[in-house]
């Protein structure tokens, strides 16, 4: 058996694909850290869940006004109100 199996030139493309998979794994990898380290900061700077803007209950609920999430120090909690 001669080695090796695959064609030279193949492998050379296979290496080129996988890198740059293991690349684009790496950037979102990277991402998602990037987003829990974003909402950790809101978290503990006294904001909600959502990192772009502070928004309080009233424009937390929604536009029919029976369910939306009222914040409470701790955490959140669902409004039938």
């Amino acid at each position: 058996m001669q080695y090796p199996l695959i064609d030279r030139n193949v492998l050379a493309d296979l290496r080129l694909i996988h890198a740059f998979f293991n690349s684009g794994v790496m950037a979102l990898f990277f991402y998602q850290a990037w987003l829990g380290i974003t909402v950790r900061r809101a978290r503990l700077a006294g904001g909600g869940y959502a990192p772009a803007r502070s928004q309080s209950a009233s424009e937390i609920r929604s536009d029919s006004g029976d369910v939306g999430l009222v914040r409470l120090s701790g955490g959140v909690r669902l409004s039938t109100a």
